[in-house]
């Protein structure tokens, strides 16, 4: 920390630098301060919009260490003075100031996208229009047009690829939003192909450590998709070293941990591995097969359907949780309740053109099938 003199006559804008810094690094709590500091600063000295930026990193960053009612209340706080101020383009980036991957209902990541993508047309904020791109993308894909989303990330890499993006923060959640699109979709070359350019030596030394253990993550999905159960396994072994403050990407590699033992047949391990984080969105496919193995099949159900419920247009995330339902009825013997899952399945799979659902929905039906 900066002796105590320093701080005293520090601006606004060396707070804002000093936090950026401590958040590229990983070191989230220690920069929560600064970026206070920043905030208070802007509101007191002006301009307003400066202030409604660092509130919107500071949801961000709040939101990812899990600390949701602090974000929410950052984000209402942003508003409020938005509305005092006006129109500016401050307002599309409120709009992304929640990650993209942490908002579990696509609609409502499509309606904020679309927000800041009209702002970012309105000022030409080509960073602001990039991660717009990027989102609506990763939103569209998570709703089953796997092709047009996937062409608008494409989009939205293309400016990073070319130096038109000249914010970092906004390149790394374009990157995140692409590794998150790969995994729901089922991808695996895409998204082998995105985390390995963010972990080669050429590019560690300038990827935040976020982003690193984000396409750890990503990579080990990949990896365990395709069988290579001992190298995804190296990636989440790393990955769970990674700086306690990434509370949301920690459950994504602990889910994935737990599903690569499942894969192996080590259910204890597996749950080990989620004691503790059992009520999280994040981790509930892999906790429901260990309640289902442990014969809990109501607690399963009933945790498999609150999700499906938050998950809301999410059909590349609901359809697992579907065909997962379908088992445990199968499993249950009550066949009835079975067709009717599949029969939703079935009906998600038709609406969209995705050949991961449809993967999904042949699978299950298979199943329920042979139960017959």
């Amino acid at each position: 920390e900066p002796p105590a003199t320093a701080t005293d006559r520090a601006t606004p804008q060396v707070w804002e630098g000093w936090a950026a810094s401590l958040f590229l690094l990983g070191s989230w709590t220690a920069s929560r301060v600064p970026f206070e500091a920043a905030f208070a600063g802007y509101l007191d000295q002006g301009p307003l919009p400066d202030a409604v930026r660092i509130a919107a990193r500071l949801v961000g960053m709040l939101e990812g260490m899990d600390l949701k009612p602090a974000a929410t209340g950052w984000e209402g706080r942003a508003e409020r003075l938005l509305k005092r101020h006006g129109p500016c383009r401050e307002v599309g980036y409120l709009a992304l100031a929640r990650t993209g991957c942490e908002i579990p209902d696509p609609t409502e990541l499509l309606a904020r996208a679309e927000r800041a993508l009209a702002v970012s047309l309105t000022y030409a904020d080509l960073n602001l229009q990039t991660r717009a791109l990027a989102d609506k993308g990763l939103a569209l894909v998570s709703q089953g047009s796997v092709e047009e989303g996937m062409a608008l990330l494409d989009e939205a890499a293309l400016a990073i690829n070319a130096g038109e993006v000249s914010d970092r923060q906004a390149a790394g959640l374009v990157m995140c939003s692409m590794l998150s699109a790969s995994v729901r979709a089922g991808d695996v070359p895409r998204a082998e192909v995105w985390a390995d350019l963010l972990l080669n030596e050429a590019t560690t030394s300038t990827t935040p450590p976020i982003l690193q253990m984000h396409a750890q993550v990503a990579l080990s999905a990949a990896l365990a998709a395709s069988g290579r159960w001992r190298e995804a396994e190296a990636e989440l072994t790393e990955a769970l070293t990674r700086p306690k403050d990434f509370v949301c990407h920690m459950l994504k590699a602990k889910a994935e941990y737990a599903s690569l033992r499942l894969r192996q047949g080590r259910t204890q391990e597996a749950a080990a591995v989620l004691n503790g984080v059992e009520d999280h969105l994040e981790v509930v496919e892999p906790y429901a097969r260990i309640l289902i193995a442990h014969g809990h099949l109501g607690q399963a159900g009933q945790r498999l359907r609150t999700a499906i419920l938050t998950l809301g247009t999410d059909r590349m995330r609901t359809a697992p949780l579907l065909a997962l339902l379908v088992d445990l009825h199968v499993q249950s013997g009550d066949l009835s309740a079975a067709q009717g899952e599949l029969d939703r399945l079935q009906n998600l799979a038709a609406a969209c053109p995705s050949k991961e659902i449809g993967a999904q929905a042949y699978l299950a039906a298979g199943r329920l099938a042979h139960a017959q």
